[in-house]
């Protein structure tokens, strides 16, 4: 069965240009379901657009889920690869300001809790060393602020805890304002 999401040229009405890739895309879908867009496009009769952006798995794993609802499912025992294109979809999302893919990307991670302090740990550790981005960090900080009593409860998760808190001095900081959802979009934050 062939993705919804074709890069065909064909029918398409606008180009994505991203690092010398092009995405064919549609001006209906990409407004409708992204503000980002609709201000981009709002009166102009752009046949193109140049992102600046420094993803493009992101880019990709956005327009995928413009055109089909379907997100890329991380959960506490995934790989390092798989965290990392979940981040870079993350990012992504929050740069062009889709709210229900942001959603989609942490409802999975908020209904599971994993099943050792330690995969926990170690999805941290891998969030924190592959980007500096606020937003992901902030939430698995507070993943982590939510089950902090199990995290230091015992003699071996206490002392990863303690490693990984030494190892990103910001994890305090980000512990402080965990609160899951009080960030926001607003590069100011």
């Amino acid at each position: 069965m062939p993705s919804p999401f074709e890069n065909d040229p064909e029918f398409s009405d606008l180009v994505l240009r991203y690092q010398g890739k092009k995405f064919y895309v549609h001006k209906f879908i990409l407004s409708f379901e992204c503000t980002w867009f609709t201000y981009d496009l709002n009166g102009d009769y752009k046949q193109e657009i140049e992102l600046e952006d420094k993803n493009p798995e992101g880019i990709h794993r956005m327009l995928m889920w413009l055109y089909s609802g379907t997100t890329y499912p991380v959960d506490f025992s995934s790989t390092a690869e798989d965290i990392r294109v979940w981040i870079a979809t993350w990012v992504t999302a929050v740069r062009y300001d889709l709210g229900d893919l942001i959603q989609a990307l942490e409802s999975p991670l908020e209904e599971s809790k994993p099943s050792e302090a330690e995969d926990l740990l170690r999805f941290a550790k891998m969030v924190y060393s592959a980007t500096d981005d606020q937003y992901p960090r902030r939430f698995i900080a507070g993943i982590c602020k939510s089950m902090l009593p199990e995290l230091i409860s015992c003699d071996g998760t206490g002392q990863s805890f303690k490693a990984l808190l030494n190892e990103f001095d910001d994890l305090w900081m980000d512990l402080a304002k965990a609160d899951q959802h009080e960030w926001t979009t607003d590069a100011s934050a």
